[in-house]
């Protein structure tokens, strides 16, 4: 195997890649999942901040479309290097030997020889390849139909929700290629194909994070604005300041431009609210209540399939360290609560999952179990099993 492929491949691939028994198509398949992986990276690294606060304000100008231009250009780019490899180590055109062999094979009685198995996986490895090949072909004609012709009357946020759609559909058909022919010759998930993937899981559970935290703050404005003759004004304060704290932290470029789009917009009319003179109870109420709801729609972060496998797998781990603690309560052992704190600690990247269950992880990371009885610690133990329990992930 070339050496160059250990830089970039992920071990699993690099696994595969190694234990194909024939060279050169070891070789060839190499060259194409080194493509697909040096796309994968720049496919998901792509900050569109600088294009958003102007973007509250109407239709690109000439400078800007250059910009988007060179975007759209670096995103075709990108794919089409990968259709590119594809096309040149799997030709459409190539002789067809060993699907001939193995018909042949297939017709005479008793069991296929190692060679031939190898040989049938290696075709069905190319059939997937050249299928998705295809997806891509037609994906790339469709971008470049979508940002051809006239640009007047596309406003910027389409435009970059546009960018970032045909870069997701890109990233996910260059996940399949290699992963759905990866998986021909060993038992992978897709996670062991995507080079990476620890910095972009880590970058999904950070925003989802600060996106329960604003969910959760904008919520409890209104709640808060409902029960007390709270002055609007005042109101209408604190939520500026949360959502300008929201805009300072890591997690704001890695919102989506949409989701972007719904929070500028929404503080533009809050500046316009608090602007104003003698501001009715009722329009404060109203915003502070669609804004809590347009929070709480950036939660569907938690579809994400990075998040979900995550989740799913982190939840199983917890739950299995429950049964054993509650005997170590049962016991009287000193260091259940010291456990016990470890389980709650391990427990914390889910938070933004479930908001019960964030109540009780924010509890336990601000104040721990300082000062809470044995009998108190293990209350907060059985907290833990019925919620941990009760978390739905699909």
């Amino acid at each position: 195997m070339d050496a160059s492929l250990t830089v970039t491949l992920t071990p699993a691939l690099q696994n595969v890649i190694a234990r194909l028994p024939e060279p050169v198509f070891a070789e060839r398949l190499g060259a194409v999942y080194l493509a697909c992986s040096r796309a994968l990276g720049r496919l998901h690294d792509l900050d569109l901040s600088r294009f958003e606060r102007s973007a509250v304000r109407g239709s690109p100008d000439h400078q800007l479309w250059d910009e988007l231009g060179a975007l759209i250009c670096g995103t075709l780019d990108e794919v089409n290097a990968v259709l590119s490899e594809v096309q040149s180590h799997f030709p459409l055109e190539a002789p067809r030997a060993i699907p001939s062999a193995l018909a042949e094979a297939l017709e005479t009685p008793g069991p296929l020889t190692a060679p031939l198995l190898q040989a049938l996986k290696t075709a069905e490895a190319e059939r997937h390849v050249r299928a998705v090949e295809t997806l891509l072909a037609l994906e790339v004609s469709r971008m470049g139909e979508r940002f051809k012709g006239p640009r007047h009357g596309m406003d910027r946020w389409t435009v970059l929700a546009d960018i970032q759609a045909f870069r997701a559909r890109f990233r996910l058909l260059v996940i399949d290629l290699v992963h759905g022919s990866a998986r021909v010759f060993a038992p992978l998930a897709r996670q062991d194909v995507i080079p990476g993937q620890a910095e972009e899981l880590r970058d999904s559970l950070l925003l989802r994070e600060k996106l329960a935290d604003l969910c959760r703050a904008t919520w409890a404005h209104y709640e808060d604005f409902s029960r007390a003759e709270t002055d609007p004004l005042a109101s209408l304060l604190q939520l500026r300041g949360d959502v300008e704290t929201f805009e300072r932290t890591p997690a704001w470029p890695l919102l989506r431009a949409q989701d972007k789009r719904s929070l500028l917009e929404a503080q533009s009319e809050l500046e316009r609210l608090i602007s104003h003179p003698d501001l009715p109870r009722d329009d404060a109420a109203s915003f502070l209540r669609r804004t809590a709801l347009v929070t709480e729609t950036f939660l569907r972060v938690n579809h994400r399939e990075g998040l979900l496998a995550h989740d799913r797998a982190l939840r199983a781990r917890v739950l299995s360290r429950l049964a054993p603690l509650e005997a170590l309560f049962l016991q009287g052992a000193s260091h259940a609560g010291v456990a016990l704190a470890d389980a709650l600690h391990q427990a914390q990247p889910l938070y933004g999952r479930d908001p019960l269950l964030d109540l009780l992880l924010r509890r336990a990371r601000q104040r721990g179990l300082a000062g809470l009885t044995p009998a108190q610690q293990a209350g907060e133990l059985a907290k833990l099993r019925e919620l941990l329990s009760a978390v739905h992930v699909p």
